[in-house]
């Protein structure tokens, strides 16, 4: 080889050199951007799973929730059969006092008409009984009348006392 074709090849090679050193170049720089999207690609994965471990937690949280939630509806839903079961009982407790009310309340209405009619009866004999004595009076002062009719004819002198009661006078209760 001629000085000229190894001059030719050294730049050649030179230009070669050139070439490959742009290319590892431009490749170092590729490889940077490649580097700065493959960590951007990785934070935000890391930031990806980091959501999706509080999206899961979050999920977690409202599960427990839905849980308690179920149980407390749970006891509620218990404590409204006893309270109905109360309610049934305390409603037959007061039916059977309202039944109970009701036949007192005619008793006292039979009670009250009864005594109303005793009233009446008792009027009715207090007045044939003040007749009775108005009679019996009468008949006393007859036989009086009588008496002293007979004395006098038997020439009694005993001296004329008077009645001690009045004739008529009515004996009742006070109205």
């Amino acid at each position: 080889m001629t000085s000229e074709e190894v001059d030719q090849t050294l730049q050649r090679l030179a230009v070669a050199i050139e070439r490959l050193t742009q290319m590892v170049a431009h490749a170092d720089e590729r490889q940077d951007v490649s580097d700065e999207r493959l960590t951007a690609l990785i934070n935000s994965q890391e930031g990806y799973e980091s959501r999706q471990e509080r999206i899961e937690d979050g999920f977690r949280q409202i599960a427990a929730g839905h849980q308690t939630l179920i149980q407390l509806i749970n006891i509620h839903k218990d404590r409204l059969d006893a309270s109905d079961e109360s309610q049934a009982h305390t409603d037959g407790r007061l039916d059977a006092l309202l039944d109970m009310q009701i036949y007192f309340s005619e008793g006292l209405a039979d009670l009250a008409v009864a005594q109303s009619e005793s009233r009446i009866e008792a009027k009715e004999r207090w007045a044939r009984l003040d007749e009775k004595i108005a009679q019996l009076a009468e008949a006393q002062a007859r036989a009086d009348e009588q008496i002293r009719l007979l004395l006098d004819r038997n020439g009694a002198t005993e001296p004329k006392r008077e009645a001690s009661k009045k004739v008529g006078k009515k004996i009742g209760p006070k109205k």
